[in-house]
């Protein structure tokens, strides 16, 4: 129980950071899915008034929430509100009409053999539909936490002539550092833009590094911005080893989706 507090004590602390900009008028989170006491700890958070936030621990769930039922109509949309932003409306429309498809991140790796808790947010940092993969272990200092931020057709097209980093500057917060910049004050090392080599392509990324070696990467992945941010150590040696079995794929959600 007590790690479990912890854990979601973690994923509060990293929403508040990255909410703070675009916070207005507050009001409770509503939740959807049924959730144990722990999870208090997040719909405690005062968000912005278009903000709400899905949790799912079983694939079932999210496959359940994002299907169509003999009337044509699916829970994710059925709770679409006038004050969610038409951007995630557009998005959840996409994904229950298979417009859209779900894609999470994989890794070949012993830690990452548990199901992640899911959450779907109908805004973040980026201010774009955004779903969370957070990665749990018996050893908290393991555990890893994998954005998924999806663009539409004129994002798509400003990060064909932009890199992501005029993107972060672009769409989110021009105080976000940069390459170049050095913020000692809260840790951060370097800020760099390097080349990674994942399982199956090479990405230019926004790589954060800082000095407790909980590197931060962002980067594009088909029609997708991906940040990871393992909380864990990382050498250089672990660092690549990470990042060479480290893909996206179609999530398991759609097996259980009838065909």
């Amino acid at each position: 129980m007590i790690k479990r507090i912890i854990s979601l004590f973690i994923i509060t602390v990293i929403l508040l950071t990255n909410l703070l900009s675009c916070q207005n008028s507050p009001k409770t989170s509503d939740v959807e899915n049924d959730m144990d006491d722990d999870s208090a700890l997040i719909q405690s958070m005062p968000p912005p008034s278009d903000y709400k936030t899905y949790y799912f621990y079983e694939y079932e769930e999210f496959a359940k929430w994002i299907t169509k039922d003999e009337n044509g109509r699916a829970p994710a949309t059925d709770d679409i509100s006038d004050d969610f932003s038409d951007r995630y409306v557009d998005f959840i429309n996409n994904v229950v009409e298979g417009e859209t498809q779900i894609l999470e991140p994989f890794v070949d790796s012993e830690i990452w053999l548990k199901e992640p808790r899911k959450l779907v947010m109908t805004t973040e940092w980026l201010k774009l539909p955004t779903v969370w993969y957070y990665y749990n272990t018996e050893d908290e200092d393991n555990s890893t936490i994998v954005v998924t931020y999806y663009l539409n057709d004129e994002e798509r097209e400003f990060l064909k002539n932009n890199n992501i980093f005029g993107f972060i500057g672009a769409y989110a917060s021009p105080s976000f550092p940069l390459p170049g910049e050095i913020h000692l004050d809260s840790g951060i090392l370097s800020v760099e833009s390097v080349e990674l080599h994942l399982k199956n392509r090479t990405v230019t990324a926004y790589v954060r590094k800082s000095s407790s070696h909980r590197h931060k990467a962002m980067f594009v992945y088909d029609d997708v911005i991906v940040s990871v941010e393992p909380m864990q150590y990382f050498d250089d040696i672990s660092w690549e080893s990470f990042w060479s079995n480290f893909s996206l794929e179609l999530s398991p959600i759609y097996s259980l989706m009838p065909q």
